[in-house]
């Protein structure tokens, strides 16, 4: 297994790689009717872990995708997405050791065949690619609400990965909590949404962050839309 990109900021990191059998060896395509590759076995407790240079673990979500095959049929190429839990910054420097126990084809019955076995450990937290980050002026960035009064936006951040953003409410209602669209706007004009969003809240304030669908260039986004409200981005 050889990584060929790792970039990531403080909430998102990406790392492709490249599993390469030796030649002569086939990787077969799997249609969904039979199966697909993953890095674990639930069966057999092996699964992909991430922990910190004292071996603590570092709870994370992420997702794993396929990338299309080439002509070489002994090769295969994933792109793994990390999403932190609160406390974790990917681009903090620190190390974060990624441990990719094998290979297995899981069929549609629950069925796991390896592939491969062993241990692949690489350090992800040591190689971010330095991805540009910029915190958005929101002052005064509010709108009106029939429920919640005024909806305040605090903070905003952006990166070519996903938004991270924080606002509060003057009129807090028992159970539920207000909330706004939020999507970047092309310089096009197109607007880009993002794939999901996780976060924290308690009465009268919500802190939220999620994904671009795929990496977007920031130098082609000119305003981020909360609501009705057009945040420019410099």
């Amino acid at each position: 297994m050889t990584p060929l990109a790792a970039f990531g900021d403080q909430d998102f990191y990406y790392l492709m790689l490249e599993i390469r059998a030796p030649e002569g060896t086939v990787l077969p395509d799997y249609s969904e009717d039979e199966g697909y590759y993953q890095f674990s076995d639930p069966d057999a407790r092996e699964f992909m872990t991430l922990t910190d240079g004292n071996g603590q673990e570092l709870y994370s979500d992420r997702d794993l995708q396929w990338m299309p095959r080439t002509e070489e049929e002994n090769v295969l190429t994933a792109v793994i997405r990390f999403w932190p839990t609160e406390g974790v910054d990917f681009s903090d420097g620190t190390d974060k050791i990624l441990r990719i126990p094998g290979l297995w084809v899981q069929s549609p019955d629950k069925v796991y065949t390896p592939v491969l076995t062993g241990s692949w450990d690489f350090n992800i937290g040591a190689h971010t690619g330095e991805v540009e980050i910029r915190e958005l002026d929101v002052a005064g960035v509010s709108q009106e609400t029939e429920a919640f009064g005024t909806l305040v936006l605090d903070s905003l951040r952006i990166s070519p990965l996903g938004m991270r953003w924080r606002s509060h409410w003057t009129s807090p209602q028992e159970g539920i909590w207000p909330g706004a669209e939020i999507a970047v706007v092309m310089e096009d004009g197109s607007e880009v949404s993002l794939s999901n969003t996780m976060g924290g809240c308690q009465e009268d304030w919500s802190e939220d962050y999620g994904p671009f669908e795929t990496p977007i260039d920031l130098d082609r986004v000119t305003a981020v839309r909360w609501g009705d409200a057009r945040i420019p981005v410099e």
